[in-house]
């Protein structure tokens, strides 16, 4: 529970770089859309098609490592709790 105070509160502060065309990689079930929605021109979930948090919020299905956009689509990404699930963070985040 600590960990996820930390994060929010991070969040929170951060929220203030949200603009125009978001990316949420890994959205879940899109927690924190309400924190950052209406900051944003567009927020986009994307999650793998065998996410454990079902499909209802998800806006594409996609992998981390390939996502299917072209470059610089998006003004913000957000990231949370995914890069330890994948075999290359690295990629992920170029």
């Amino acid at each position: 529970m600590v960990g996820n105070q930390i994060l929010l509160r991070q969040l929170v502060d951060a929220k203030e770089n949200a603009k125009g065309k978001m990316l949420d990689v890994g959205c879940g079930v899109k927690p924190y859309s309400l924190l950052f929605s209406h900051l944003v021109d567009e927020y986009i979930g994307i999650d793998l098609p065998s996410s454990p948090h079902g499909g209802d919020q998800l806006d594409v299905y996609g992998d981390a490592m390939a996502l299917p956009f072209q470059s610089e689509s998006f003004d913000t990404v957000l990231c949370t709790e995914v890069l330890e699930h994948v075999p290359d963070p690295r990629m992920v985040m170029s």
